[in-house]
């Protein structure tokens, strides 16, 4: 479908990104917009995936999009930041100016959203999905040259670099889990655990999940925002409530500016969002929950890689099927866990001061009694 239908152009994406960074309260001469091509998806890079018939096909060019805060002559440390499902690096948007105080900032689009390329996403296993997006951003972190760095992650990118990190785990530093997806253990009773984890949702939430348990199976699979795509411009409207819901209080000329980026890279064509249905079963129960890897014996904990976790104080992904809450969860099992009040599933957008304050402090190492 035609771009004019649906009213997006490269220039409205540059134009509303622009608006945000201005509106950031970001140093311009500090931030820094541009595609990184990466060797992912080339015939001769992808030889070694021979097992892996969901990638090893494609050869063509792609880019991930980064953005850049900072410089590496700076001395500080690196942040890389990346967003959740069915969003991009805008998102963090209300952090930047007092984490880019602290530290070298990188925010990535993952490959197949935001700004990044829209390859073919012809993954079937769970294990093409995962090497879809780890192999991608290995690709980039070789093109940039980063060899230490944290990470900051949110949601569905948290579950994503949970995996990353375990792979490649030579290269981080620490590991900051912020409303992550696909973190608790599962339930030997699953029917029963969604039971538990309906109750403590708001009536339209649950009304989402009802909905989409008895959605035929071609429907469950397709790409999310395709009917989005379909209806062009209609889909403003369902869109601005969506964000709405998503964004909280937010000034009017930010919300527009916001909305306005997330429509133009919503309604670019489908890709990796596919991965959702595959990555995770019934409502976004993983295969492998990161809570397992940390734990396991050759898990974060052996390979050195320190981790923090994050929930808003009304965060839905908080809520465990279980029993009590992921963060009491972690907690009691000796895990370094925030809860930040006055902030729902998108903590950036409700209390972005607490959330950088946490950031700051996590990453920030104690000052040695020598040194004092």
């Amino acid at each position: 479908m035609h771009s004019c239908w649906k009213g997006i152009s490269p220039h409205r994406v540059q134009t509303t990104e622009n608006t945000i960074v201005e509106l950031s309260g970001l140093n311009l001469d500090l931030f820094q917009s541009y595609p990184v091509e990466i060797n992912f998806g080339k015939k001769d890079y992808m030889k070694d995936c021979e097992d892996n018939p969901g990638i090893n096909l494609i050869d063509e060019k792609n880019v991930i999009w980064t953005y850049e805060i900072g410089s590496k002559d700076e001395g500080k440390p690196t942040l890389l930041m990346v967003h959740g499902f069915g969003a991009c690096s805008m998102f963090f948007y209300q952090t930047w100016e007092k984490l880019s105080e602290s530290f070298h900032i990188f925010c990535i689009d993952l490959l197949g959203f935001g700004r990044s390329s829209r390859p073919r996403f012809t993954c079937k296993t769970y294990e093409e999905a995962e090497d879809f997006f780890l192999l991608s951003i290995e690709s980039w972190r070789e093109q940039m040259k980063l060899d230490s760095f944290n990470i900051l992650c949110h949601s569905f990118g948290g579950y994503i670099m949970g995996r990353y990190a375990l792979r490649f785990s030579e290269h981080i530093q620490k590991v900051i889990f912020l409303s992550s997806l696909g973190v608790d253990y599962i339930p030997e009773d699953i029917d029963e655990g969604l039971n538990n984890f309906y109750k403590q949702l708001s009536y339209r939430k649950r009304a989402v999940f009802k909905i989409q348990k008895h959605m035929p199976k071609f429907i469950k699979t397709m790409a999310p925002f395709s009917p989005l795509r379909v209806i062009g411009r209609a889909s403003k409207i369902f869109l601005k409530k969506g964000m709405k819901r998503r964004t909280g209080n937010l000034p009017k000329e930010e919300f527009e500016a916001l909305y306005g980026h997330l429509y133009q890279v919503t309604l670019k064509p489908a890709s990796a969002e596919r991965a959702i249905h595959i990555l995770f079963t019934r409502n976004f129960i993983p295969k492998y929950p990161l809570i397992e890897c940390i734990n396991s014996p050759d898990g974060f904990k052996a390979k050195g890689i320190e981790t923090c976790f994050i929930y808003g104080g009304a965060d839905w992904l908080d809520m465990n099927m279980n029993g009590p809450k992921v963060s009491e969860v972690l907690s009691t099992e000796g895990h370094n866990v925030h809860v930040i009040p006055d902030a729902d599933h998108h903590v950036f957008f409700e209390n972005s001061d607490d959330l950088v304050k946490i950031v700051v402090e996590e990453l920030t190492p104690p000052v040695s009694v020598e040194c004092l």
